[in-house]
């Protein structure tokens, strides 16, 4: 009976479920727990991003990221055309945060899967490199650029095949930030400062029900430093410049295949031997 239940557990070990194996935790205590808001309430009393935006034009106030997600985007300025139409379907979704529920978390997503990016929304109105990041054997980072990204083309797609964690990054040139990276000049998904400390986390992420994989994401990057005060007033912690969904497939790739496999094939071994030790005690 101990046999066959070490080969268990190796077998669910080694094939982890794809709906929490996607997005992976960097030691923050991530979780996808706080519902969606769209409100202007700050940090004090509301999340990380719902803030007044830079980006406003006259009265409209609603250009944060969580009223993009929710379907709500008022006539914002340096809106990309395209961003308004992209707008909704993250009702009843949940963002990534850290265990008090109002910090960002530091996250990537999981080598396991193949991964669909689009860009949905920007509004910005300045260019930046936007692009994905792997890790080298020693911890470095590698960036690849995503360029129909960084030039705002909305719908532009880009898709991240299986392989190595991954996860996002900015870099701009007009407003070097803190270096969540190995760069000042570079901002990553997986810094752990927060909004309160150094390394900032320039990335906020949302997920909703639905996609081929179980989930739809929404990832929103925030492109100046969170503690900058650009309109003498308030931080411009809008989280709207660039704006993607990320889907994935259902079905891990054949290496998370082949150890679930390896799995399977202990749990038949072990039940062979049980049956066998019933048949002769003595053996």
């Amino acid at each position: 009976m101990r046999i066959s239940s070490l080969a268990l557990a190796v077998g669910f070990a080694a094939f982890p479920v794809a709906a929490s194996a996607q997005v992976l935790d960097l030691g923050g205590g991530g979780a996808f727990t706080q519902p969606i808001s769209a409100s202007n309430a700050g940090r004090t009393n509301g999340w990380f991003y719902d803030n007044l935006s830079a980006d406003q034009s006259g009265a409209a106030t609603e250009c944060n990221v969580g009223f993009f997600a929710l379907g709500t985007l008022d006539s914002c300025s340096n809106m990309t055309p395209g961003t308004g139409a992209n707008q909704g379907g993250y009702v009843g979704g949940t963002g990534f945060g850290s265990c008090d529920g109002f910090q960002p978390a530091p996250f990537m997503f999981s080598g396991q899967y193949t991964y669909n990016l689009r860009l949905v929304g920007a509004i910005a109105g300045k260019t930046s490199e936007f692009g994905i990041f792997t890790k080298a054997e020693d911890g470095s980072y590698i960036f690849n650029a995503i360029p129909s990204f960084g030039a705002k083309q909305i719908n532009s797609t880009y898709t991240v095949l299986a392989g190595s964690d991954w996860g996002f990054y900015i870099r701009n040139t007009f407003n070097p930030s803190t270096g969540g990276c190995s760069s000042p000049n570079y901002d990553c998904s997986d810094a752990t400062g927060g909004y309160t400390g150094s390394p900032f986390q320039q990335f906020v992420l949302f997920r909703s029900s639905g996609g081929p994989g179980g989930f739809r994401y929404l990832v929103g990057a925030e492109d100046n430093a969170l503690e900058l005060l650009p309109n003498g007033s308030f931080r411009d912690s809008d989280y709207n410049d660039y704006i993607v969904e990320v889907t994935t497939t259902t079905t891990p790739e054949p290496m998370s295949m082949a150890l679930m496999a390896t799995g399977l094939v202990g749990l038949a071994g072990a039940g062979f031997i049980q049956r066998r030790r019933r048949q002769n005690p003595s053996a």
